[in-house]
This record gives structure tokens, C-alpha cells and sequence, in this order.
């Protein structure tokens, strides 16, 4: 559902490829399949600390994709009671989307400098106190301003449970566990319709935040509990610092571009597909309240069993392979959703797959787009370049708002399913152009990392010395 800087940081030594791969166009053809490897037989194989880290990891970036889509689902009521525009009320989900990235990166920063059980303890009361203003909040303006500010500090704690997640994960559990850490935006969506549909606010959204309060200093105390010693961080000034010269720069540079293309492409696909879809639902003709829910609720079902069950043995067919395949499906998927019949429980069984196949593409496309570059680039390039594409796909909501304003329905509400339609073939056609291209930018000589033990095998790339320090490429 939702893309984590865990599974990057982490895909940084799990590509998952046992040959090399030379580069060539319709790559997904001649790709070569990696061996196929059962990493649940090491689910149970996390010492109490490992464990500990990443429960508490993985519940602050539920809690913080939680917040997110708390924020997408009540759209609706912030437009009965601020009576603004839809295009001023969709302007929250893209800077929450776009501050989340930046509160990442401050957080990544200044984690060098401030004790991280400080950090997280700041953290958590300030973001209680948001959250305590949001309850009370009476202008709309005020309410943009303060969920800024608080989607600034859900990326840092986001950052600090990714960081949690990655503490002293033993290399053969990387694949597996960074694939769970990647659910955590499905479970969110699951839980953000049952939170709505079990207290039944309908205007008096405030309450959702006032309950939420408990839940952020659950969340805190958790995470202060289930640090034993300081972090490992580095900065990403550093990592720029260690980015290769020359012709290797040059390779990674069309990679750069490669990532950006198909992580906005793929980003607008779950950004339209989800942060207004709840609307949307709601203001379609038939649907109840109760429906409208369950309808969300089965979309982030379908991304959980997409990922705990295809999303872990696709990339096993090869990663090129995989995303054309859950490309294909997610394209079927939506067009049966567009032009059956319209009815809730049609749709509501359809949306199921929709959301099925974009979690598949999400749980491959972290250790695609690390295969794509030298193993020394992958410490900072695919992080950096899934920002870039990540922040251009946040105004995608804004031109979903926007345009369907324009457009109205007959019922006179905003058009969104028919600007979303023309954003999914948009992007649908630039992933599919992007398949036929990308097997030109895995890295021909140092795309092999071990299936079995997620170990570097010797590259024999001619741009990098052999004596190069092993540590650089594992650095996680």
C-alpha cells in the first residue's frame, strides 16, 4: 500500500538474484528466475531483542500510515463542516504525503545528534499534543496547519521504526521481515474503516483524534522499552560522500531516472487507487456508510494476502517478470471494476484484487530497483530517487480533487472515479513502456547477491578496486 524506506534499506544486500544479468531491452523476457528459497522457515528465528525491535518498529509505521489514511478518510465530514473546496481540502493528504518524506529525512539527521530514546519521547508527546489541538481545532486553516505539522513528526517516528526494524536483523531474515514491515500500509487501511465503522462518529470526527491520543503514547512507550542501545544511523550527507565516480556514476544515474519513472508511476497508482477512494465510494449512488467500509476495508485485505502470500514468491519468477505480472492483473482488476455493473458488493469484491496485485508490485519493486545499481550506490541512490518519485506522485490526490471538482457527477458531487480512471492508464501505460526498457538498467555486473544467505558474491565490476571493504556494500 504504502511505500517504506524499511524494505530500501534493507534490499540494499537482498536482491534476491543468483546470476548475472546483462542489460537488454524486454528484459522481463530473458531474465534469468532466482533460486527459489522458503524464507518462512526462518520466521521463528529472531532472538527476544530482534523481535522486540521490530514489533515496536513495525507498530510505529502502522501508527503513522494510520494517521495518514485517517486523514484520507475523513474528507468527507472536513468538507460538510469547513464548507471549502474540494481542491483546499485534498491539499492535506499531498502535504502529509510530502511532509512525511521530510520528516524522514530530519529525523535521519538529527538522530546523530540527540539520543534516540529522547528522540522518540519528544516525539510522542508532541505528536499527542497535535493531536489533542486537532481535537480541538475550529478553523480549517488551523487544521491544515497543525496536520502538517504532525504528518512532519509521523515520518520521523517512522524513520526511528525503520531504523528499529533494520537494529541487528540477521541477514537471512531481511527478505521476509522487510516483506511484513511492508504490510504495515495495509493493515493501516484495514484499520483505519473498522476505527470509523466501530465508533460510528459520522460529524463529530474530532473524537477519532482524541481516542488516537491513548494510541501515540502506547506507541511511545513501546518504542522506549524495546531499545536496548543507541541506534545504527548514518547520514545521508555521508552516503553521497561514498557514491561511486566516472563510468559506474554514469550507469547509476540512468538508473536514477529509472526509479524515479517507475516509483511516481506505481505511487500514483496506490495514491489514486486509495487516499480518495473512501470518498469516492461514499458519494457513489447505493453506497451506505457501512458499505463504504467495508468496501476499504476488503481493498487493504486484499493488499495484506497480496503481500503475506503472491508478493513473497513472485520474485522468485524474477523481478522484471513480477512487476509485469502484477501490472497485468492490477489493469484487469480495475477495468472489471469500471465497467461492471456498479454495486456495493461488486464492488467491493473487485476492489479486493485491485489492491491485491499493487501490494504484489510493492513487495518486488524495493529489490528491483536496488539490482539496478553497484552495490556501493545502493546506500543512498534508490532511497533518493524513491523520494523524488514518491513526492511527484503526492499531487496526484491534488489532481483527483481538482479536476473532479470540474467535472461533476449528476448528483452534483465531484467526478473522482473518472479523473482516477485516466491517472490509472496514464500510469499503466508508463510502467508498461517501462517494463520493455527497464531490463537495460540492471546492473550487469554486480546484480548477484545469494538467495540463500544474502551474501554479496564477488562482483568482478572493472569501475570498482576488488580490495573495496566488503562493509560498504552490506551497510544497511
Amino acid at each position: 500500500m504504502d511505500q517504506n524506506n524499511v524494505q530500501l534499506q534493507i534490499a540494499e544486500t537482498t536482491t534476491l538474484s543468483v546470476e548475472k544479468e546483462s542489460s537488454q531491452l524486454f528484459g522481463f523476457v530473458f531474465e534469468k528466475t532466482p533460486k527459489y528459497v522458503n524464507h518462512y522457515s526462518h520466521i521463528n528465528s529472531l532472538h527476544l531483542k530482534q523481535a522486540r525491535q521490530f514489533i515496536a518498529g513495525w507498530f510505529s509505521i502502522i501508527f503513522t500510515n494510520f494517521d495518514y489514511f485517517l486523514g484520507c478518510f475523513i474528507i468527507l465530514e472536513l468538507q460538510y463542516e469547513f464548507q471549502v473546496a474540494w481542491k483546499y481540502i485534498a491539499i492535506n493528504v499531498t502535504l502529509a504525503s510530502i511532509l512525511r518524506l521530510f520528516g524522514a529525512l530530519i529525523f535521519r539527521h538529527f538522530s546523530h545528534n540527540i539520543s534516540n530514546r529522547l528522540l522518540i519521547a519528544l516525539t510522542t508527546i508532541l505528536l499527542a499534543i497535535f493531536y489533542t489541538i486537532t481535537y480541538n481545532i475550529g478553523t480549517f486553516y488551523g487544521y491544515s496547519i497543525v496536520r502538517g505539522f504532525t504528518a512532519l513528526f509521523c515520518g520521523g517516528l517512522a524513520e526511528m521504526g525503520t531504523l528499529l526494524i533494520a537494529q541487528d536483523l540477521e541477514e537471512y531474515n531481511t527478505y521476509i521481515y522487510s516483506s511484513f514491515a511492508g504490510l504495515a500500509g495495509a493493515i493501516s487501511y484495514m484499520l483505519v474503516p473498522f476505527y470509523l465503522w466501530l465508533f460510528q462518529v459520522g460529524d463529530d470526527w474530532r473524537y477519532l483524534f482524541l481516542v488516537g491520543i491513548i494510541i501515540i503514547l502506547g506507541i511511545g512507550f513501546i518504542m522506549l522499552f524495546s531499545i536496548d542501545a543507541e541506534l545504527d544511523k548514518e547520514s545521508f550527507k555521508h552516503r553521497f560522500r561514498e557514491l561511486g565516480n566516472g563510468k559506474s556514476f554514469s550507469r547509476s544515474f540512468g538508473a536514477l531516472l529509472y526509479t524515479i519513472v517507475i516509483t511516481f508511476a506505481w505511487n500514483v497508482i496506490a495514491r489514486g487507487t486509495q487516499d480518495i477512494y473512501p470518498t469516492a465510494v461514499r458519494l457513489s449512488p447505493g453506497f451506505t456508510f457501512d458499505y463504504a467500509m467495508l468496501a476499504s476495508f476488503l481493498a487493504g485485505a486484499g493488499a495484506l494476502v497480496g503481500g503475506i502470500t503472491i508478493g513473497i514468491v513472485t520474485p522468485f519468477m524474477g523481478h522484471q517478470r513480477s512487476l509485469l505480472f502484477a501490472l497485468a492483473f492490477f489493469f484487469i482488476s480495475y477495468m472489471i471494476v469500471n465497467y461492471a455493473p456498479a454495486s456495493p458488493r461488486l464492488t467491493s469484491g473487485t476492489v479486493f484484487f485491485v489492491q491485491l496485485f499493487i501490494q504484489v508490485a510493492f513487495n518486488i519493486l524495493p529489490y528491483h530497483i536496488t539490482k539496478c545499481f553497484h552495490p556501493e550506490d545502493r546506500a543512498i541512490l534508490p532511497i533518493f530517487g524513491t523520494m523524488v518519485g514518491i513526492f511527484i506522485a503526492a499531487f496526484s490526490v491534488q489532481v483527483e480533487a481538482s479536476i473532479g471538482e470540474l467535472m461533476p457527477m449528476a448528483n452534483g458531487y465531484p467526478s473522482f472515479g473518472n479523473v482516477q480512471f485516466y491517472l490509472m492508464m496514464v500510469a499503466s501505460a508508463i510502467l508498461l513502456l517501462a517494463s520493455i526498457f527497464g531490463g537495460l538498467f540492471v546492473y550487469p555486473d554486480a546484480s548477484c547477491i545469494s538467495a540463500d544467505t544474502h551474501t554479496p558474491m564477488q562482483s568482478g565490476n572493472p569501475d570498482r578496486p576488488q580490495s573495496q571493504s566488503q562493509s560498504k556494500i552490506q551497510e544497511v
